[in-house]
């Protein structure tokens, strides 16, 4: 959050601001269950006491390395930010080398929502942006994507062409049944509706 912070300009407010989904570590953490599971199993098959240590050494080495490789996917996830502003989309990335990538909201072109099933029930989804001529930037494993795809084509529209449009600047009736107060202009039954 502090990094995001840090790029904005004094003016500017976060109007969207996440990690990625967690599914994106759904299948390492099973990848690292299954190496554990399968060293523990290895570990009780064979004896260290029978002179066979050596595979219980192999398997805790192994067993280490998916350790390490998903504690660094977990904190690469951790790293990663997706925000947006009245102006731009940012995108943070990595780790030792880090990645910041800003796209101005006046150069994107086309906006698109994917949602797979499992993104549905679980509310994430994939946001693809074409930017300018010929660039595309895939935003995947995006949380809460409905607010953000929301928040993002909002953005886009801009606050002039939002909230001033002919219906906003009409004087709207005073009263929800259809009879104005200040005049008794009748324009005739309601039409009927056939379900």
């Amino acid at each position: 959050m502090a990094e995001i912070q840090r790029l904005l300009q004094d003016d500017e407010e976060l109007l969207y601001l996440a990690r990625k989904h967690p599914s994106v570590l759904y299948r390492d953490v099973f990848v690292f269950v299954m190496a554990a599971l399968l060293g523990a199993i290895a570990g009780f098959a064979f004896d260290p006491g029978a002179g066979n240590d050596i595979v219980d050494r192999v398997a805790g080495i192994v067993v280490a390395a998916f350790a390490l490789r998903t504690g660094l996917r977990v904190a690469r996830w951790g790293a990663e930010r997706v925000a947006l502003t009245p102006r731009r989309l940012i995108v943070t990335s990595g780790l030792v080398r880090r990645r910041v990538t800003t796209v101005p909201l006046k150069r994107m072109r086309d906006v698109t929502l994917e949602r797979s099933f499992w993104g549905r029930l679980q509310r994430y989804g994939d946001v693809i942006c074409e930017v300018g001529e010929h660039g595309v930037i895939e935003i995947r494993h995006v949380a809460r994507v409905r607010a953000f795809y929301r928040d993002l084509t909002d953005a886009l529209q801009g606050p002039s062409e939002r909230f001033d449009t002919p219906v906003s600047r009409s004087k709207l009736p005073s009263r929800l049944d259809g009879h104005d107060t200040e005049g008794d202009d009748d324009t005739g039954p309601l039409p009927r509706v056939v379900l």
